[in-house]
């Protein structure tokens, strides 16, 4: 019977650390876990990502040939063929404003500057515009921000966002910088 009481009281002890830890994030605002997976960082709440297909239906853009843009994303030729990378041609009013490819992952980070290191010998002296940033906006996520024109690589500006666990390409067609722009400001709230 002495040997019972020493197991209760034991995992009693434990399951009382447990609750007044739980205890103490839910009153001290250290959440473990919130709603939507989404977790406190740096005063701003992750979130598993935008509505894709609401931004587009509020610009009215469409999209098309997944097929064509994942074959030339370079996103793809970077980030593990394991990772799930979403690619497509982005119009509006039927032109092509720009080829989109995105990868949510935990690995992020590492997978832009693996972009980054493999962008950098493909350089050539053409190259110009060279925008490699780290952006701070007040009530939103800080994010990596590096764009560049190189006709050695496209003949279109290409753009690439790391924000938090997600990162995002785009190949911009010539005169639709303002609408891709719009685009990165809501994936960049």
């Amino acid at each position: 019977m002495n040997r019972l009481h020493t197991v209760l009281l034991t995992c009693g002890c434990i399951l009382a650390l447990i609750l007044l830890g739980t205890a103490d994030a839910v009153f001290n605002g250290n959440h473990l876990l919130l709603p939507s997976g989404a977790q406190q960082a740096a005063g701003v709440i992750k979130q598993s990502g935008p509505d894709l297909r609401q931004i587009y239906k509020d610009l009215a853009l469409t999209t098309s040939d997944a097929e064509l843009a994942a074959s030339q994303s370079l996103l793809r030729k970077v980030v593990p063929k394991e990772v799930p990378a979403e690619s497509t041609v982005l119009l509006y009013n039927n032109d092509r404003i720009a080829l989109f490819s995105y990868v949510q992952s935990p690995n992020a980070k590492e997978y832009f500057l693996a972009v980054k290191d493999a962008l950098l010998p493909s350089f050539s002296p053409q190259m110009k515009d060279l925008k490699d940033e780290t952006r701070t906006q007040p009530d939103r996520p800080v994010y990596n921000f590096l764009t560049f024109l190189d006709p050695a690589i496209s003949e279109e500006r290409l753009i690439f966002i790391r924000i938090q666990d997600r990162l995002y390409e785009f190949h911009v067609s010539a005169g639709q910088d303002q609408l891709v722009q719009k685009i990165i400001d809501k994936l960049t709230q």
